[in-house]
């Protein structure tokens, strides 16, 4: 464990490690539109960041969904036996910063749209292309 020591009072702090994660789903639909709590699994505690995409299960028959991290907390809002564990991070996602995050709440709040289709317009985007495919860049002085 990284311990931090402050020289002048030989105190050590510790990091805080984060038990509970609430998510925005990633469905644009008003009656999800809210943040849901899911405990953090023992292996990925430390690694969880608000801004994170993972996959979690969602509903009565815990269909795997991908969701937002827009909060970590120690603290349980529900009973601790009826919160779902995250099942695992998405790889190759973009991490948003909580500046973003923040960005995203006040476009809810502002415009009346979704945390989800905010959330969308604030992230970048990630381009795949396919194995035969090149990117090219065109500017548009020298069409």
């Amino acid at each position: 464990m990284n311990y931090n020591t402050d020289n002048k009072t030989d105190t050590i702090y510790q990091p805080t490690i984060y038990q509970y994660a609430n998510i925005i789903i990633d469905i644009s639909h008003e009656s999800v539109d809210k943040t849901f709590q899911y405990r953090i699994p023992e292996h990925l505690l430390g690694q969880i960041t608000a801004g994170q995409q993972v996959y979690i299960p969602f509903g009565a028959g815990s269909h795997k969904r991908k969701g937002y991290v827009v909060e970590l907390t120690d603290q349980a809002e529900y009973d601790i036996s009826k919160i779902k564990e995250i099942d695992s991070l998405v790889e190759g996602s973009i991490t948003a910063q909580s500046q973003l995050i923040h960005l995203a709440w006040w476009m809810k709040e502002r415009y009346g749209s979704t945390m989800n289709q905010a959330l969308k317009t604030v992230l970048p985007v990630k381009q795949r292309y396919g194995k035969h495919q090149s990117v090219r860049s065109i500017c548009w002085w020298m069409r």
